[in-house]
């Protein structure tokens, strides 16, 4: 072999090699994207009976949410007076930690719907988009924060909101909302 097919040979399998670790490093790339947009996905219980009453929850997750940690944040719309009274007075916390047995005090397709979402501190989500049944008391928002504090916020229902979860807690603005108003009640 001569010294220049064996350098035109070294600089293909070069080309080659940078190549296959571009197209690597992509397939990686895009792999973990998938994995972070997937970890804001909600979870719901099957069997949910959609109407037209469409609305939308934006939100902005800080680069420094919950301490730089992980946020859990729950959307549940009480269907019965029962379930609106058992979740008003509490706080995130309380809901969190308490969520198990109330799924199994309340069928969930006809006392409640609950979605459930974790965001990791600075990503960027779309918004949550929820179709309400006729029969929807109000929305409330748990978002399980690190400090002390209610971190819930309660509305009425057919409202767009833009939820922001910051350092200690969130805020929740929109057109029937304090402007902005803070998780806590």
């Amino acid at each position: 072999m001569s010294i220049l097919s064996f350098r035109s040979h070294k600089k293909f399998l070069r080309e080659l090699n940078c190549t296959a670790a571009f197209l690597l490093f992509s397939g990686i790339s895009f792999c973990l994207c998938t994995l972070v947009s997937l970890s804001g996905c909600a979870e719901h219980s099957s069997g949910f009976i959609f109407t037209h009453q469409d609305i939308s929850i934006s939100v902005n997750v800080t680069p420094n949410a919950n301490n730089s940690s992980a946020v859990a944040v729950d959307v549940l719309m009480p269907l019965t007076d029962g379930t609106e009274t058992a979740v008003a007075s509490l706080s995130a916390r309380q809901w969190f930690s308490g969520k198990e047995q109330f799924q199994r005090d309340y069928t969930s397709e006809q006392d409640y719907w609950v979605l459930h979402h974790e965001y990791v501190p600075g990503i960027v989500v779309p918004p949550i988009a929820i179709n309400l049944k006729d029969q929807t008391k109000s929305i409330v928002i748990f978002a399980d924060y690190q400090t002390e504090g209610l971190h819930r916020f309660r509305t009425t229902r057919g409202d767009n909101m833009v939820l922001t979860l910051g350092r200690y807690d969130f805020t929740v603005a929109g057109p029937n909302t304090k402007e902005p108003g803070a998780g806590n009640e």
